[in-house]
């Protein structure tokens, strides 16, 4: 992605995966939230800096230039961000393809419906499946890609297909290894796993690059 400063602040890229949506798609995570959830697995990520600032146009581009069957926005929270940027976004992508939007949130629905702002009703008349509400800890299953069984799957779009299973099959979680040996993970954990998921994924990479240069050093 070009790096154009603009008002959208993300914090990580996943150009693929099935964890997250039905089919294989992009997601974004954004940096930020005000709800402030017990237990939530991105509390880390929403205290750090964002890794970007962008703009609408260019994570579009960004987003279409994948070759995926959908795009999922993630957080963070993508209603903390500058609502008329957000809604620009969804607009983009579904003006210039076919591909589904689906987001994540921790609002309701009906409390996004009562925003006074408009941009929150064109952000809605842009997505096609809303996973909604606060994640709770004590609620989560296990199941679907939900966090929580308080929150709810919602097909308010024509580009859900496969939104069906979103509260019903077991969750996949899938392990990425940068180059760098930075180790990293794209899904929802089971409960009470994931507050420190990340340290833990940091640990076993040190342990991993710790272990690979005393091998180095051993065969030299």
């Amino acid at each position: 992605m070009d790096l154009v400063l603009g008002p959208l602040r993300i914090s990580r890229l996943e150009p693929e995966t099935r964890a997250l949506g039905p089919g294989q798609r992009a997601v974004v995570w954004f940096q930020g939230c005000t709800l402030s959830c017990g237990g939530c697995i991105a509390a880390s990520m929403n205290a750090a800096p964002p890794m970007l600032r962008t703009t609408p146009r260019a994570l579009a581009d960004w987003i279409l230039s994948t070759g995926i069957d959908g795009f999922t926005l993630s957080g963070g929270d993508p209603f903390d961000q500058p609502l008329d940027a957000l809604a620009e976004l969804l607009e983009i992508v579904r003006s210039e393809s076919p591909l589904g939007a689906m987001v994540y949130t921790g609002r309701t629905l009906s409390q996004l419906q009562c925003l006074d702002d408009p941009n929150a009703l064109r952000c809605l008349r842009a997505i096609d499946i809303l996973v909604d509400g606060p994640y709770i800890e004590e609620l989560n299953d296990g199941l679907g890609w939900r966090g929580s069984s308080n929150q709810v799957v919602h097909v308010i779009g024509p580009r859900s297909a496969g939104a069906e299973a979103g509260a019903v099959t077991t969750r996949k979680l899938e392990l990425r290894v940068a180059p760098n040996g930075l180790v990293s993970f794209t899904g929802l954990p089971a409960r009470k796993r994931g507050c420190d998921m990340g340290s833990r994924l940091e640990f076993a990479a040190g342990n991993r690059s710790a272990s690979e240069s005393q091998n180095e050093g051993e065969m030299h």
